[in-house]
């Protein structure tokens, strides 16, 4: 479902834009920005310029029923603009159901009479990243860009740069590129003047470094309501290129940036106040303010400096669970808390403290099957320099990194039993771990060494044995591979648990905020297996959090506005109340809505008659067709007695829709499946059985 009048772009625009960022901003300024998401930058840095081209034609009508009827007849008569808008209606399902063929009918005709609106609508749907449909062409969409951009189009100007510089669909032509560049800027593209702001800066692109040229375009781009632009040209006040260096101004504009809410902004404004730049004082509590607002937006860089605060207490107080919550969050988990472990086994910027070391070191092993850790630990343990040497403990974890794969383990293991170290000297076990570290493809190098060494002070008879040990021994490997890669069970007893609904192909789950709001540990039951989940963004004004769990192809449920639900109207919701009584099944019920407001007639929120009980928080509330319309989220319980005098029975409420997607827009994209109208209502039973599929357990722990 795409937003209104926005599309996707496919064959490897995003992937094009990247590697241009690369190249005109520079390497080291997109990778601090963007942790390695092309994507997000892209979204920043397009601003709004993704949309299908209306025309505005005097008289339309505002109702959009009448609208269509409206340019239907004008577009009959060959009106150019009536054309065009027919087209966007029908490949939006603006007012009308999508039909690709009818749009590109209409978009054709408007095209015929050089309208490079329609061209430019055409070359976004032959790029449509929307599978619904089988138009895709790199080279056609590429050509109706091209046309459009030539009949003034200054979008499509930007998205010819964007093509011929990445040469895909048009020959790649830097000269002819640039043209077209300088032609979206002069027109005001601001993603086009920051482009060619950064061309000037960094001296790509076929133009020589200009830095007063390059902050020139930066400020026209900051001017338009760029939000990276204010980034870029921050940085160039604070470094004094092509302006007057101006701490002051660099600051003013990191600032915006943070009112606009970028998370790339925040990290650089929490940065400042770590390092006591631009004027600010060395701050560490409100460096970790504004890392912890860009972390709750899922920015890795800003999630491992939350970790780091909250393992070192910085800026916070000390909370290992935190910690550790915020630096699991890492796509490179694992990395980020051996990184945390190696500042306190040497010293880096905190006390030496082996104990702490190896504390991080175990939290790094913990995530997936990472080997490094266990070995980093054993190796303190060899050393005795920051704790006390302990060759016992040391081979205790040398060997879970041998069984988890490590070969330079297996073959450590080995050495430890040839020569009594922290066990009882045993050759032939020895021999059989340098039989497995020796093996395969990639032997270790001094395994094979080792091992004939040993077999020679052996014999045959001895090294027959060690080589059936050494069976035993991959046995155990193989298991141990298995059991890694098996989904994780939940555990026995979670802390509290709750509901939530999957409201994306890709694994993001809606649910409320308190439910997940203690957890340093979370999992999801889903219908295919139970996965860990992160938590992403959190509303706590609206009671309101997105998780993610890992995988793809999930079943989600359509999300709809709340405005048209009625009093009086029937909902339901699933849920999983009280598990351990009632157990691991999903339970419906079904009431009505009783008031549109809720407590103090907070209009957030409605209230329900559906029974609810611990468990069900998070969960969805469904209307009669099976969209979702809200999420459970509290009950008016037994301290009410104490006031009313009375036992309230059946008022619960759940939180509106409306105040959910904003949110959820991030995560929502083309495949999030419409909507039900009204008037499709399903069967009662068949709304369940659909919807019980995307109603997932959250276990909190």
């Amino acid at each position: 479902m795409h937003p209104q009048g926005s599309i996707k772009i496919r064959f490897g625009l995003i992937s094009i834009l990247y590697a241009l960022c690369i190249s005109v901003l520079g390497a080291a300024t997109v990778a601090k920005r963007m942790d390695i998401e092309a994507f997000e930058l892209m979204g920043e840095m397009m601003g709004d310029v993704i949309k299908f081209q209306k025309i505005k034609i005097d008289g339309c009508p505002n109702d959009k029923n009448a609208e269509g009827r409206w340019y239907l007849k004008l577009a009959g008569q060959g009106n150019a603009a009536a054309q065009n808008n027919l087209g966007v209606k029908y490949a939006t399902g603006d007012g009308v159901p999508k039909n690709y063929p009818a749009a590109l009918r209409w978009l054709n005709e408007a095209a015929g009479q050089n309208s490079a609106a329609a061209e430019f609508t055409l070359g976004l749907i032959y790029a449509d990243a929307d599978d619904s449909h089988t138009i895709n062409d790199v080279n056609l969409s590429a050509k109706w860009f091209q046309r459009s951009a030539d009949h003034g189009c200054a979008i499509a100007q930007y998205w010819v740069y964007l093509i011929m510089s990445g040469g895909r669909g048009l020959p790649k032509n830097e000269p002819e590129a640039l043209n077209y560049l300088r032609k979206a800027a002069d027109q005001m593209v601001p993603a086009a003047e920051l482009l060619l702001g950064g061309l000037y800066k960094n001296g790509n692109g076929g133009v020589a470094v200009d830095k007063k040229e390059a902050a020139k375009w930066i400020q026209k781009a900051a001017d338009h309501n760029l939000p990276f632009a204010y980034l870029e040209l921050g940085e160039m006040y604070e470094k004094g290129e092509g302006v007057a260096q101006d701490n002051a101004e660099s600051l003013k504009w990191l600032r915006k940036s943070v009112s606009q809410d970028s998370p790339y902004g925040q990290c650089g404004l929490a940065k400042a106040y770590a390092e006591g730049r631009l004027g600010l004082p060395k701050d560490d509590a409100a460096s970790f303010k504004y890392y912890l607002l860009a972390a709750n937006q899922a920015l890795e860089i800003a999630s491992y400096e939350v970790g780091e605060a909250y393992a070192l207490g910085r800026g916070v107080e000390k909370n290992e669970q935190e910690a550790i919550r915020w630096l699991r969050k890492r796509s490179d988990a694992d990395v980020s808390l051996v990184t945390l472990g190696n500042k306190f086994a040497t010293g880096d910027g905190v006390v030496k403290n082996g104990d702490e070391a190896v504390r991080w070191y175990r939290a790094a092993a913990e995530v997936g099957n990472a080997l490094s850790p266990l070995e980093k630990i054993a190796e303190l343990y060899i050393a005795g320099d920051s704790v006390s040497r302990n060759y016992s403990e040391a081979l205790k974890w040398y060997r879970l990194a041998a069984i988890r794969g490590s070969q330079i383990a297996q073959n450590t293991v080995g050495e430890m039993h040839a020569r009594g170290e922290g066990t009882p000297k045993d050759e032939i076990e020895a021999l059989a771990w340098f039989y497995v570290s020796a093996a395969g493809n990639t032997p270790y190098p001094q395994a094979p060494q080792n091992r004939d060494s040993m077999e020679q002070r052996l014999g045959r008879e001895m090294t027959i044995i060690a080589q059936q040990r050494s069976k035993e021994i991959f046995k155990e490997i193989e298991a141990n591979k298995s059991s890694a890669t098996s989904p994780t069970p939940p555990e026995t007893s979670p802390k509290l648990s709750g509901t939530g609904s999957i409201i994306s192909l890709h694994g993001h789950i809606l649910t409320a905020a308190h439910v997940v709001a203690s957890a340093s540990k979370i999992s999801v039951v889903t219908s295919n297996g139970t996965h860990a989940a992160n938590v992403l963004r959190i509303d706590e004004s609206n009671d309101l959090a997105v998780l993610k769990i890992e995988g793809e192809d999930y079943t989600p449920l359509a999300i709809t506005s709340s405005g048209p639900i009625r009093l009086g109207q029937m909902v339901a919701t699933i849920g999983f109340p009280n598990i351990q009584i009632q157990g691991f099944s999903p339970k419906l019920t079904r009431g009505e809505i009783n008031s549109l407001n809720g407590i103090g007639d907070d209009p957030r929120s409605w209230q329900i008659s559906a029974p609810i009980q611990p468990g069900n928080s998070g969960g969805p509330l469904l209307d009669e067709s099976g969209n979702l319309i809200g999420v459970v989220v509290s009950k008016l319980g037994l301290k009410v007695t104490q006031v009313t005098g009375d036992i309230p029975q059946n008022v619960n409420y759940a939180v509106k829709s409306a105040y959910a997607m904003p949110l959820l827009e991030p995560y929502l994209d083309n495949k999030t499946p419409q909507a039900s109208s009204v008037g499709q209502r399903l069967n009662f039973e068949d709304m369940v059985a659909k919807a019980q599929q995307s109603v997932v357990l959250i276990l909190v722990y």
